[in-house]
């Protein structure tokens, strides 16, 4: 076996790099790696000679060090640590065949790294272990491992990473625990006597040490733009001369060195050359692809000159130009044939689009001015896989995306904001907007500041910052005349508009909105999304039959489509949810805010947690009593944090947890808590309720003076409320009248007990037959009466008969319980014949009366 598994080590990974012959040494920065820490990172773009100075530092290392160079091949975890294992086998001797054994047999596992860990910590010595090339792309799971072994072991066993960008690590933690020595670019950068060291290696005594210097402070220590610039200067007849040229412009700096690199190749291999000069970086089949069968022999001439090919870690076989160089040969492409320039830009895009290279053909589409095309590439499949609730391909897109350090194009940076959204990703999302906003000038064109709106819009949208989204929805709508509008996302932009318009009760608002996304779409979009807003405006309006039956409809297609965990579908569900609810069907509205909340875990913003915590906590507070609402709060406050306190939507969250505090009999914690709130429609009509159990009409008239703009059902509250503070008994009558007329029951069941007695004197049966069943049956009988039931209940049956007034569904209620589903449910049934029921809500009211709760 052990021969076997050998054979998927690649020993050309473990093997430290061969240093060149007459290599400066950098004393000042070798002294950095002797500190003492746990860890050492080298983070610097290319070119500045991490993987160099730490191969220096291995060779005169007198503690064992094992090398690793990392690369496409580690996308695999598995792979990834099958080379590290052999590594650290190789210098820690406590290092067995158990931990390798433990990865082969399951490498979905993490007992090979318990084992490891184990292992090493029984190495009473040190060693080291370096990663060259550590790339952010890799499985996350890769980072959490050395992360570990850090945490764990990093006193026996030293991590030293190269990077072009800083790991997914707590680096902060280790620097504040003293574990990490960073070294970056400042470090990296050639200081002048290492400049001078470099040049003598040369063995050119034309080179003077003024013009050196000189060129070295134009390279701004950058190590392979200055060994560049010497490359061809020697070559010349007069370098001293040369690098004064050099240093005296960039136009000069170009003509030299484009002279130096193309004079010297014949006709085709030039052209070829400049033809590649397209590309970021290529390998072998698509250079010859892209510029014909001359462009092999033309690289083969061109590494044969240092340092102007060279290989690069994230391809395998893959190479390209030094930045630099690319640069100065594509610009002379262009000055020589400019619709070649073009033709190729457009053949690279579509070539890299073939091989899944997104962010490579976007790169190209923007360098030909077509941005609308650009847009399309990268935000055309973000739509497309989340309109298929497809969130494995969304994720496997992303981890295409290059980092943000890398992306210099706003817009680009704007629509991954959004696709980042889309993916789940919150925090990853906040960076690409950080991005977006750090790459935006002066004078942004217009279309940019479009898209930096859209996506603060809908990223604040889903953290619950409704105000902060509006206030981008208005300047989006200020600066669409004077911009051309392209792109998917911009024709998105008014779904999320319409439900921001919606969330703040904007019922005119949001109808523009809706008219203007109903253009065609996805099925998706026309089936699921745009009839569940659509529902939720009518219910707004106050039509709930047809809320119902539009959400519904919605409901069911996205089911066909097979679309949870979705936006739309969500969306679909808390409008079938809220309908329900406000009809007073509360055992059809909770199986909905069921599949909403689950839903909600998926998607994981606070927008989707938070507005099916509002729904649940109101069916709890009707259906089941105070605790279950407040609890059903509670676990959404765990689920997001302290920091979901801030926003907007938390206050809806607030105003319920406030209606249960006065349902428990706290009216005066209740109204300081509501008091404290922004003063919506719901929260007015909440504190007008409080002042009318009170007495205090005129403070009811001052709150409800004003309903412009209101919901229907929250002007029918205030109707209500003004009805029975003013005394006025046939206007409360017609107040309820108008609910029958609009399918309303629940409104009417959370204004106090005041407005409660008052409409139960009502002849409900005539005027409002659906409102008169829910008193009959929500009704309390006398204090002094105690309902007993049939038979006595088994100590089972009281166990999860103590359950149900909370929001945990029967599966929970299972798993708390360690029963089945089915266990659950049967017993439920016999609890229910035994205290004379037929629903949950009412076995909790029978439960309280006979004092079994």
């Amino acid at each position: 076996m052990r021969e076997g598994r050998d054979e998927l080590v690649l020993r050309s990974k473990l093997r430290v790099p061969e240093l060149t012959e007459g290599m400066v040494s950098r004393p000042r920065l070798l002294a950095r790696f002797d500190q003492p820490a746990r860890a050492v990172l080298v983070v610097a773009p290319p070119g500045f000679g991490k993987t160099t100075i730490v191969a220096q530092w291995a060779a005169g290392c007198t503690t064992p060090v094992a090398w690793i160079s990392v690369d496409l091949l580690d996308e695999s975890p598995p792979a990834f640590w099958r080379h590290v294992i052999e590594a650290v086998h190789s210098i820690v001797p406590t290092v067995d065949e158990d931990a390798r054994a433990a990865l082969e047999e399951d490498p979905t596992s993490r007992l090979f790294l318990a084992i490891l860990i184990a292992q090493i910590e029984r190495f009473e010595g040190h060693a080291i272990v370096v990663l060259d090339s550590f790339s952010p792309v890799l499985d996350r799971s890769i980072a959490e491992g050395l992360a570990l072994l850090v945490d764990r072991v990093g006193d026996r066993l030293q991590l030293v990473m190269t990077a072009r960008v800083d790991p997914p690590m707590p680096l902060a933690r280790w620097r504040t625990q003293a574990w990490l020595t960073d070294v970056r670019v400042r470090e990296l950068r050639l200081d002048d006597g290492e400049a001078l060291q470099i040049a003598a290696t040369f063995g050119d005594h034309r080179l003077t040490d003024d013009l050196v210097l000189r060129v070295h402070r134009r390279a701004d220590g950058w190590p392979i733009a200055f060994h560049l610039a010497l490359v061809c200067a020697v070559d010349g007849e007069h370098p001293d001369a040369e690098l004064r040229s050099l240093v005296a412009s960039d136009r000069e700096l170009s003509d030299f060195v484009v002279a130096e690199i193309l004079d010297q190749l014949p006709a085709d291999q030039r052209d070829a050359v400049l033809d590649l000069s397209i590309l970021e970086w290529f390998d072998a089949e698509l250079a010859e692809e892209f510029a014909g069968t001359s462009a092999l022999s033309a690289l083969t001439e061109l590494r044969r000159r240092r340092l102007l090919v060279s290989g690069i870690a994230e391809h395998a076989e893959a190479m390209r130009f030094h930045p630099l160089l690319r640069e100065l040969l594509e610009s002379e492409l262009h000055w020589r044939d400019p619709s070649r320039h073009h033709e190729l830009h457009r053949r690279a895009a579509g070539i890299w689009e073939r091989r899944l290279e997104i962010p490579a053909a976007y790169r190209h589409l923007v360098a030909l001015g077509d941005d609308a095309t650009a847009h399309e590439l990268i935000m055309g499949r973000v739509l497309r896989l989340a309109n298929a609730a497809d969130h494995t391909g969304l994720r496997e897109l992303m981890w295409r995306i290059p980092s943000e350090s890398t992306v210099v194009d706003p817009d680009l940076a704007g629509d991954l904001a959004i696709a980042t959204v889309y993916a789940g990703d919150a925090k990853g999302a906040q960076r690409w907007v950080g991005r977006a906003d750090e790459l935006v000038g002066d004078h942004p064109a217009p279309t940019t500041l479009l898209r930096l709106h859209t996506a603060h819009a809908v990223l604040d949208l889903m953290d619950g910052h409704l105000s902060r989204a509006a206030a981008h929805v208005r300047s989006f709508e200020e600066l669409r005349p004077h911009a051309h509008i392209s792109g998917p996302i911009e024709r998105r932009f008014a779904i999320f508009a319409a439900r921001l318009a919606l969330r703040l009760g904007d019922v005119d608002e949001a109808g523009r909105w809706l008219a203007s996304a109903s253009v065609g779409g996805p099925e998706p979009l026309d089936q699921v999304t745009l009839p569940a807003l659509t529902a939720w405006k009518l219910l707004l309006e106050g039509r709930t039959d047809a809320a119902a039956q539009v959400s519904a409809e919605a409901c069911t297609a996205a089911e066909v489509l097979g679309l949870r965990p979705h936006q739309g579908a969500f969306d679909a569900l808390l409008a079938a949810g809220w309908a329900a609810y406000a009809v007073g069907d509360f055992a059809r509205a909770e199986a909905h805010a069921e599949a909403a909340r689950a839903d909600a875990k998926a998607l994981g913003y606070p927008w989707h947690v938070l507005r099916a915590a509002e729904l649940s906590a109101r069916i709890c507070l009707l259906a089941s009593g105070p605790e279950c609402a407040l609890e059903m709060l509670r676990s959404a406050q765990v689920a997001l944090g302290d920091d979901t306190d801030t926003s907007e939507l938390a206050q809806h969250l607030a105003l319920v947890e406030a209606m249960a505090l006065r349902e428990r009999g706290d009216a005066e914690t209740a109204q300081a808590l509501a008091s404290r709130l922004v003063p919506r429609p719901g929260t007015v009509t909440f504190l007008a309720s409080l002042a009318v159990d009170a007495r205090d009409p005129a403070t009811a008239r001052r709150l409800l003076a004003g309903r412009a703009g209101w919901s229907a059902a929250d002007r029918l509250a205030a109707s209500v409320l003004s009805a029975v503070a003013d005394e006025r008994r046939s206007d409360l009558r017609s107040a309820v009248e108008a609910g029958r007329s609009s399918g309303f029951v629940s409104p009417f069941l959370t204004l106090g007990r005041r407005v409660t007695a008052e409409i139960a004197a009502l002849p409900l049966e005539e005027i409002h037959p659906a409102l008169a069943i829910h008193f009959e049956r929500s009704g309390s009988p006398p204090a002094t009466s105690t309902r007993e039931p049939l038979e006595p209940l088994t100590e089972r049956e009281l166990t999860i008969l103590e359950l149900l007034p909370t929001h945990l569904s029967y599966a929970e209620i299972g798993k708390r319980l360690y029963l089945s589903v089915n266990t659950v449910k049967s017993n439920l049934k016999v609890v229910y014949r035994k205290l004379a029921v037929t629903t949950r809500s009412e076995a909790v009211a029978a439960a309280r009366e006979s004092h079994l709760i």
